[in-house]
């Protein structure tokens, strides 16, 4: 931790030159993180499952996969475009901080589900 911190007041030896990605770039990280996440994955089908088990016909099927493929093209480019914004305007060193603090949730997020299903467990 000592690390961390003394690399955050430091910051970086060189002034770099900081490459924005383009926007498609970005959507497509967004799209590609989202498709690779096994809770997205189990989620959707788990949907599907229960559309087409429910005695709809071809039709509905058909209009849940275009729902749910246009709700997800919507919240990708939200996200890629709040995204190029706030990377935009932010500095270096805030960057890094956001960085930090989003890291630690996801740690922290972690091991509640960790501690969670250990006592689900015992």
């Amino acid at each position: 931790m000592t690390t961390l911190s003394q690399g955050l007041k430091q910051g970086p030896r060189v002034a770099q030159e900081v490459e924005r990605a383009s926007a498609r770039r970005a959507f497509g990280r967004f799209v590609g993180l989202t498709a690779i996440n096994p809770i997205t994955l189990v989620y959707f089908v788990a949907l599907s499952g229960a559309v087409t088990t429910s005695g709809g016909s071809w039709v509905r099927s058909i209009i849940f996969v275009a729902a749910v493929g246009g709700s997800s093209l919507a919240w990708q480019l939200l996200l890629a475009g709040v995204g190029s914004r706030v990377g935009a305007s932010v500095s270096l060193s805030a960057t890094r901080v956001i960085g930090v603090i989003a890291s630690l949730l996801i740690v922290a997020l972690g091991a509640v589900v960790l501690i969670n299903g250990a006592a689900a467990l015992g």
